[in-house]
């Protein structure tokens, strides 16, 4: 059995090879869609340092397709290029009759969701929260747990709560955004009455942000944040991909489908429909 695993980085070389193997049914392709790179270019020097960049070949995988994402020949009205609609892409078939398509990278056999990332959790990261309190970890803490063993215990983490400074930390509170537009909505539809007031006011309390309670609520992510960052400053990149490893989507995916062979085998058969005629 063999699995690869994808998402919207993998271009070029890697999603080439990944949708050969897909081509050919001798893998199952798990993530998300790759990026879709499928041209070659090559260099010309011009006068006053310039260098003009030229398309000189496609890649073509075994069943035909292009994985080509993006039309150059196509623009916006503003000058800009998109990605190739999925109307517009075409079908292939791979050596077993599986259908896939061209146009857009290589679309996995089996789509993993990774879920959105709060604005909470971007701003711990953007902001350099997760950097700086590992920062400061490290200068406490001569030694760590192996990277295979560390964990972000309710302490460290209780630490890391008490570094963020509630008046520096800054985040989008969605759920208080939308009920002062709800206000403004009421108001401009002609809604807005003493009753209608009473219950956004109640509803408001209700969805009052807190920093401590968004923090423990979203503690599975952080923690995760958290010891990515921390482990780098003991044992650098292998450290932060032994920790990414450890709670990955398409990783967990590909092992729930290694217990069970038969589902490997359905994925890369022949449809039904094909078989029959066969």
């Amino acid at each position: 059995p063999l699995y690869v695993l994808i998402d919207g980085q993998s271009a070029s070389s890697s999603e080439i090879t990944a949708g050969a193997l897909q081509d050919l049914d001798r893998a199952v392709i798990a993530g998300t869609r790759s990026y879709g790179k499928g041209l070659v270019q090559t260099t010309r020097q011009l006068p006053y340092e310039g260098i003009l960049k030229v398309t000189t070949a496609k890649y073509y995988i075994p069943s035909g397709r292009l994985i080509q994402a993006i039309d150059y020949s196509r623009r916006n009205a503003d000058g800009t290029v998109a990605r190739i609609p999925d109307s517009l892409t075409n079908v292939f078939k791979t050596a077993a009759g599986r259908e896939v398509r061209d146009g857009g990278g290589i679309t996995p056999d089996i789509k993993v969701t990774y879920g959105d990332v709060n604005r909470l959790t971007y701003n711990i990261v953007s902001d350099n929260w997760a950097f700086d309190y590992a920062t400061k970890f490290r200068a406490e803490n001569p030694a760590i747990a192996p990277a295979e063993n560390f964990e972000i215990t309710d302490s460290v983490f209780n630490d890391f709560k008490k570094f963020v400074d509630p008046e520096k930390f800054q985040y989008d509170k969605v759920c208080e955004q939308m009920i002062e537009n709800l206000r403004k909505a009421a108001k401009t539809e002609g809604y807005m009455n003493d009753s209608v007031k009473n219950h956004i006011d109640k509803l408001e309390k209700l969805l009052h942000h807190n920093l401590d309670h968004d923090l423990d609520q979203n503690r599975k992510d952080i923690a995760d944040l958290l010891a990515t960052e921390i482990l780098k400053r003991y044992y650098y990149q292998k450290g932060q991909i032994i920790q990414t490893l450890k709670n990955d989507a398409a990783i967990d995916t590909v092992m729930a489908i290694e217990a069970a062979p038969e589902r490997y085998r359905q994925i890369l058969a022949a449809p039904k429909a094909d078989i029959k005629k066969k």
